[in-house]
This record gives C-alpha cells, structure tokens and sequence, in this order.
C-alpha cells in the first residue's frame, strides 16, 4: 500500500496556487491535481470552497449542454432514417401509409423528426 507522501517537485505550482486570487487558485489547483501523485498542501476553507464551486458549476454547465442538445430536434433524411432503425426504405413508405412514422417535408423534402424516430427505437411509437 502506497503512503501518502509530500512531493516537494510541485511545491512552486502549490505556492503559486495558495498565493494567487481564488479563480487562479482553482485552476492552478486543478493542475496540480492533474500533475501530480499524491501530495499534501495546506488550502484555506474559502478556497476549499470556491474550488467546489466551481467544480460544481463546470459540471453543471456541461449537463445543460447535454440537455440542450439532446432537446434540439433534427431532420434526418430518409436514408438516414433506415440506417438508424435498420430497415429498407420500403418499411418508411408503409409506416408512413399507415400513419406510424411520417415524415415533415422540409425545403420540399422528406425528413423524419428525429424524436419520433427515437420513440420508435425505445420502443414506442411516433406521435
């Protein structure tokens, strides 16, 4: 078992870290992390704080990127559509006959709502 050991090759970026603003600190903080093994530092509470913080609302900002992405509908063509739901471009006309998975004509063209699509892979149907 590894012992937890102070590494004195990283004290400059530890200094650096502990004596800058506290958005310095964190990034610098996070640097260290990245760096180094295991090493011991003294850190202010404040600081303590602010680095969760941050951590927190850089993990946030990139779960409403995923949201925000996810909700945002796409068009894809009918080719595309067959690939996705691995069926024959014949399987689209007849689901479109009977009113399962339609498609929007967009700039004149066939295109599938992608959440329709997406509701017909979780196994439901398109509405």
């Amino acid at each position: 078992m590894k012992s937890l050991q102070t590494i004195s090759v990283n004290r400059f970026a530890a200094v650096e870290a502990l004596q800058n603003n506290s958005i310095h600190n964190n990034m610098n903080l996070n640097r260290i992390l990245e760096e180094s093994g295991n090493i011991t530092i003294a850190i202010s509470l404040v600081d303590l704080k602010q680095f969760a913080v941050d951590i927190i609302e850089s993990t946030k900002r990139d779960l409403e990127e995923v949201v925000i992405s996810d909700k945002a509908e796409t068009y894809p063509t009918p080719k595309q559509v067959c690939e996705i739901l691995n069926v024959d471009a014949s399987t689209l006309w007849r689901w479109n006959k009977r009113g399962y998975l339609c498609p929007a004509m967009v700039g004149g063209k066939r295109r599938y709502k992608m959440s329709e699509v997406k509701a017909i892979l979780n196994g439901g149907r398109a509405k």
